[in-house]
């Protein structure tokens, strides 16, 4: 059952740092699914929501560049930043209906996003592409909505510290998919006034970033 499932995970995650931090894009999306649930099956039983979230904080301890003591606060940032789509997307082929996972903005402020970006811009070097799969979320919800969450302004530059691992000699398995998402935080940032406040990187070059890749950067050179 689903309870056994978290378990598995909890004890996949515990078993090997490295192996835990491998299995985030794998894991992610359903334990957050389980922690942001509004069905009523979850409502009914406590118990799936308290190991939902001890799962995504035993995840978050999988973020090897970040000390183990912030894993409930990175476990509290995703789960605000998510929520589920309650618009149902219909299923032509299969007369079908499914919840989708979204993000949204940040309230302001929020203590536990502000923490996971400022964690993220300490580390001061590439998280590995797993660690960031991860934590993209975050990031994308800081950059959407018309203000800037306190302690959040480091959002942008962190995104485009990781483009290199979009495509190239860096490109990393789980972060050349979010090309898309990561573009896409930065637009919807371009759309609000409050964009005119980021520099080094501005969010054209953050932009720009997302598709340029190193065999671009030396046929550009001299």
């Amino acid at each position: 059952d689903f309870l056994r499932a978290l378990c598995a995970i909890r004890c996949l995650c515990l078993s090997d740092i490295e192996v835990g931090n491998k299995c985030l894009p794998t894991f992610s999306s359903t334990v957050i699914s389980a922690v942001v649930s509004e069905s009523d099956a979850f409502a009914s039983v406590a118990k799936l929501k308290t190991d939902s979230f001890e799962t995504l904080r035993t995840l978050a301890s999988c973020v090897y560049e970040i000390d183990e003591t912030h894993a409930a606060t990175l476990a509290r940032a995703l789960s605000i930043c998510h929520k589920k789509d309650m618009r149902k997307k219909s299923s032509v082929e299969k007369g079908t209906t499914a919840s989708t996972l979204s993000v949204s903005a940040l309230p302001s402020p929020c203590a536990s996003a502000a923490c996971a970006i400022f964690e993220m811009e300490e580390y001061d070097d590439c998280l590995s592409g797993p660690s960031f799969a991860f934590l993209f979320p975050i990031l994308r919800a800081a950059l959407t909505g018309p203000r800037t969450a306190p302690g959040c302004e480091a959002a942008l530059k962190i995104l485009d510290r990781h483009t290199p691992l979009i495509a190239g000699d860096e490109a990393d398995a789980s972060v050349g998919p979010l090309r898309r998402e990561m573009a896409s935080a930065v637009l919807e940032l371009l759309t609000h006034d409050r964009s005119q406040a980021f520099f080094d990187p501005t969010p054209y070059d953050a932009l720009i970033s997302c598709y340029i890749t190193d065999d671009d950067k030396e046929s550009s050179g001299p």
